[in-house]
């Protein structure tokens, strides 16, 4: 489970720190999300767009940055031609 601590970014200010082993996961969570979006032939831009996120945000998920929703994978997922989200997540 991340924890949470104070961050370096300001006052009051605190984010995530992730073990290796969530960040690898989110990595290879990203990635997947990138082949599928480069594989339909999606910009990342489109993508946001279409599932009213900011581009920052879909991009720390694809970097493994950030502890994605379950209902923002779901989103993506669809969003990349996933029947649901347990067909998308079988690929990890």
């Amino acid at each position: 489970m991340p924890k949470l601590q104070k961050s370096a970014k300001g006052a009051g200010s605190r984010e995530f720190v992730f073990s290796g082993e969530e960040k690898r996961m989110l990595k290879k969570l990203g990635d997947l999300i990138r082949s599928d979006l480069s594989a339909k032939g999606i910009s990342v831009e489109a993508m946001a767009e279409k599932l009213g996120i900011a581009r920052s945000t879909l991009r720390e998920i694809i970097y493994g940055k950030s502890n994605v929703r379950v209902l923002t994978l779901q989103s993506i997922a669809k969003g990349v031609g996933f029947k649901d989200l347990s067909a998308f997540l079988k690929r990890i």
